[in-house]
Order: C-alpha cells, then structure tokens, then sequence
C-alpha cells in the first residue's frame, strides 16, 4: 500500500512546507488559528490541485475539530505552493506528499492518518 508518506520522501519538499509553517506562526495569531490557518491552506491546495481528495480531507477535519474547523488567511501572506498544471499521477503524488509533509510540520498526526485512513483505498487503485 502506497502513503503519503513514502510520497513525501520521494520528493523531498519538507523545507516548502516548513517555510510556509514558518510564516504562518509568525502572523501573530495564537496557537489555535495557526492550527486552523494550516488546515484551510492545505484544504486550499486539495481543492486547487486534486479536488477529488477535499471531501475524504474536511469530513476528518469536521470530525476531529467541530468547533474550530479552518481559519482565514491571506494569500499574498501566506504563500501557497504551487505544482505543475497538467493532472497527472505524478503531480498528485506531490500535492499528498506536501500535503503530508505540511501537516507533520504542523503536529496535525491525528487529522493526517485519519485522511490517510479515509483514502487509502483510493490510492492503492488509482496511485
């Protein structure tokens, strides 16, 4: 079974993703924003880049934070990343791979198994 991890590792983009944490602690929001801020920027990416996986990625963050599920950021602030613009296996292995690299940074280890959790059977078939 393939994870996302392993996506990750393949593509060694852990310093983008602790860049962009970085940013995001330094807005001057308290911990519980950044949290938030860190869930909508990767929700943003899913939608942007592989929108088949925003819906399995909000039902765990609804799950895991109903009260507080994503914050507002400011683009221009807070860049996100941009891949390749042609769909393709290989562009959707690096969208997961800094999804999950992003959230590691982050400490969301809960929200991140459980969307693994959530998709895992979607890519093994497709992946």
């Amino acid at each position: 079974m393939a994870t996302l991890k392993e996506f990750s590792e393949q593509l060694s983009i852990w310093r983008s993703s602790h860049n962009l944490w970085t940013v995001i602690q330094h807005s001057g929001f308290n911990e519980i924003e950044q949290q938030a801020v860190a869930r909508s920027v990767a929700l943003t990416v899913l939608k942007q880049y592989c929108n088949e996986y925003q819906n399995p990625f909000y039902v765990q963050v609804e799950a895991l934070y109903p009260h507080r599920r994503f914050g507002l950021y400011i683009t221009e602030k807070t860049p996100v990343p941009v891949f390749a613009g042609r769909r393709s296996k290989k562009r959707t292995r690096a969208v997961l791979g800094w999804l999950y690299a992003f959230l590691s940074v982050t400490g969301q280890m809960k929200l991140l198994r459980g969307f693994e959790e959530r998709i895992a059977c979607y890519i093994d078939q497709k992946l």
